[in-house]
């Protein structure tokens, strides 16, 4: 034969749980912080306890660092010029791509690692490449150029 089995659903519990009580926060370390809570209790019984761990960093800015041209560099009226970076961020990691290079002289040069450029005006620019990270930190490095009347 067959043999039946049935089952009582247990009874909706619909009273809230006890508030969690006794907050408090320990430093882990100079830059993390451990939050623990005493345990709350529903009408059945049953406890639940957690804990979390909060990692505080202090971001920093972005290190940028130029690689060309030298500063004080010269070059003819039309010849190209590079313009190369990189920058990195303690949170983000490489955030080269958001390098914004600019001219006192002809303004926006271009964005990223590496800008080459052969309609620079003559005379002489101080050029400035900005990096700013997603936290809105930023670091500058400026140089000068000098652009001849050519050959």
């Amino acid at each position: 034969g067959t043999q039946a089995c049935a089952t009582t659903p247990a009874a909706t519990d619909t009273t809230a749980p006890s508030v969690p009580s006794g907050l408090a926060a320990t430093a882990a370390s100079s830059s993390q912080i451990n939050l623990s809570w005493s345990a709350a209790t529903d009408t059945g019984g049953l406890t639940a306890a957690a804990s979390v761990t909060i990692d505080v960093v202090d971001p920093g800015p972005p290190l940028l660092t130029r690689t060309a041209p030298d500063d004080g560099a010269v070059y003819a009226f039309g010849a190209p010029v590079t313009f190369a970076a990189s920058a990195s961020d303690p949170l983000e990691g490489d955030v080269t791509a958001r390098l914004v290079w600019a001219s006192s002289r002809d303004g926006a040069l271009g964005t990223g690692g590496t800008v080459t450029r052969t309609t620079l005006s003559q005379g002489t620019h101080t050029v400035t490449a900005t990096v700013t990270d997603g936290a809105g930190l930023s670091a500058s490095t400026s140089f000068t150029v000098t652009v001849g009347t050519g050959s």
